[in-house]
């Protein structure tokens, strides 16, 4: 039931913004703007997955996933690199990934649905499994 439903939001907020990014943030429609929602694109996707596998670390019912988080060093290097990743790929990476420098409003609007998982995720586990186990 998670990954269903981790994946419809994704694929849904990917695809919204894909299409329609021009619309939904008032730019105008030009190459230069189509540049900066598909950077927004991108930059989304993968917040959504670093958000994600800080909430994959529970696996049971309880709801907090942030338990015993400091004591796996692990984990926490190597979601800083993969932040770390990110923002040097935005700003230095240009024409080699096909992004292009996003303002303020980007970066938050990226963090924000990236940051939907966690308490997506919440809520999908106060689901019950039964009607996810007739499906599968």
């Amino acid at each position: 039931k998670q990954i269903l439903i981790r994946s419809v939001y994704r694929i849904t907020v990917i695809l919204l913004f894909h299409f329609l990014g021009i619309t939904i943030l008032g730019y105008a429609d030009t190459s230069g703007n189509a540049t900066i929602v598909q950077t927004l694109v991108f930059n989304v996707f993968v917040f959504a997955q670093i958000f994600n596998s800080v909430n994959s670390r529970r696996l049971d019912w309880k709801l907090n996933i942030f338990e015993g988080m400091l004591n796996n060093w692990y984990f926490m290097a190597i979601t800083l690199i993969k932040i770390a990743v990110q923002v040097v790929v935005v700003f230095i990476g240009g024409t080699a990934f096909q992004v292009t420098h996003i303002a303020g409003r980007e970066w938050g609007i990226s963090l924000a649905l990236g940051f939907i998982s966690i308490p997506l995720g919440a809520l999908i586990r106060l689901l019950p499994n039964r009607p996810f186990e007739r499906l599968f």
